[in-house]
This record gives C-alpha cells, structure tokens and sequence, in this order.
C-alpha cells in the first residue's frame, strides 16, 4: 500500500471520529461525548486532540505492526481463504496444525498424500 493510500486511510480515520466506537479518549479526557455534545457530533478539537496525543505519548504507544497470513506448509503470504466442514478438517490436517492456515493448493496436495497413503481416493 502507497504512502498516499495510508496517509488517506488516516485522515479517513480522523474525519470519521465523531463515530467512534471507543470512548476511551473521552473518559480519559474527561469529556461528554454523550448524543448531542459538539464532541459526538464533531470530534475532538485541535487542542483537545494534541492534548491526546500528549497523553498517549507520554503513557507509551505499541506501534501497529501487520503480521500477515501466509501458508503452514509453503509460507505463500496472504493465501485466498477457503472453507471446509470440520470433519474434513480434521481428517486431513493433523491435530498440531488445525489452527494454522492452508492455501488450497497445499491442501488439496495433503489430502492426496493422504489418500494415497490410505489406498483411497480424495473425496
């Protein structure tokens, strides 16, 4: 993602603050952001939102970091999602890594393995 698309998802970010869904930065700074305040229906203002950042800063930030999806068995990042029954599931992948993700092919790979393993066919 571009630096212009962040900077856009921020200001996005900032604009829509007037419905939030946390009302942390209001107990905090003590301010009615209940239905009808110039807060809920507008945001923060600019001394106020300085006033935030001074508190977030000061109290210590835990920058945001993405980890991506990507593949147990060949590490594709960011593999499409697919869905299978749990049964499936569960006849397929072993039990340590039924909580990892899979991209289909390397799914579709196990379940042959398997079945020739088995003398079956894949269903």
């Amino acid at each position: 993602m571009s630096i212009t698309s962040w900077a856009a998802i921020l200001n996005d970010a900032r604009s829509a603050e007037a419905s939030f869904s946390c009302d942390c930065c209001y107990e905090i700074l003590n301010i009615d952001g209940s239905p009808g305040t110039r807060v809920y229906e507008f945001g923060l203002t600019p001394e106020q939102r300085k006033q935030w950042e001074r508190t977030l800063n000061d109290k210590g930030r835990v920058p945001f970091i993405m980890y991506p999806n990507m593949c147990a068995k060949c590490g594709k990042l960011w593999p499409e999602m697919f869905s299978v029954p749990d049964k499936e599931w569960e006849r397929y992948v072993e039990k340590g890594e039924r909580d990892k993700m899979l991209c289909k092919p390397c799914y579709d790979q196990i379940k042959i393995w398997i079945a020739e393993s088995r003398g079956t066919e894949t269903a």
